[in-house]
Parts: C-alpha cells; sequence; structure tokens
C-alpha cells in the first residue's frame, strides 16, 4: 500500500518555504518535472513514473468518498478536495 503525506496550512511562510522542491520549482510540477527523477536511479524509469503517478492519481481521486464515509467535517472535505492536484 501507498501512502502520501504532507504538510499544509495555506499561506505559511514556513510550509511554503519546506516544501519538496523539483527542477527548481516547488509549484505547479509536470510529469517532466518527475521525469527527471530517471538521472537518479535506474529503478526510476518513465514507464514506473508515469504508474506510480496514474496510482496515486486513482487513490487520491477517492478523497471526497472516503472522507465521507469516515465522517470527515464537510468544510474539511471541501478544503482539502480544493487543494488535490489530479491533472498531472
Amino acid at each position: 500500500m501507498l501512502t502520501i503525506t504532507d504538510s499544509y496550512k495555506p499561506g505559511s511562510k514556513w510550509v511554503n518555504s519546506h516544501w519538496m522542491s523539483l527542477n527548481g520549482k516547488r509549484d505547479e510540477f509536470s510529469r517532466k518535472d518527475l521525469y527527471s527523477l530517471e538521472k537518479l536511479s535506474p529503478l526510476f524509469t518513465r514507464s514506473k513514473i508515469n504508474t506510480i503517478i496514474d496510482e496515486i492519481i486513482e487513490y487520491v481521486s477517492q478523497w471526497q468518498v472516503l472522507a465521507t464515509e469516515y465522517e470527515v467535517p464537510e468544510s474539511l472535505i471541501d478544503e482539502v478536495g480544493s487543494n488535490l492536484r489530479l491533472d498531472l
């Protein structure tokens, strides 16, 4: 099972300054940016990167259904949902 977590606090200078950076970016990543991982290890092939991204998008796309099932407050469901990046 794959688990993804990160810190999120809108408007926090501290959290924003500690985000992951990739290809000199801290936001608006594309698949092309993630393909740069190919240079780090033979484990990171373009095909493997695409598979990982697609699996994560599939799981994270279930946020609203799972959050509702586990009785997450509606305001939090909406806030998290509005910040999911499912268009890589």
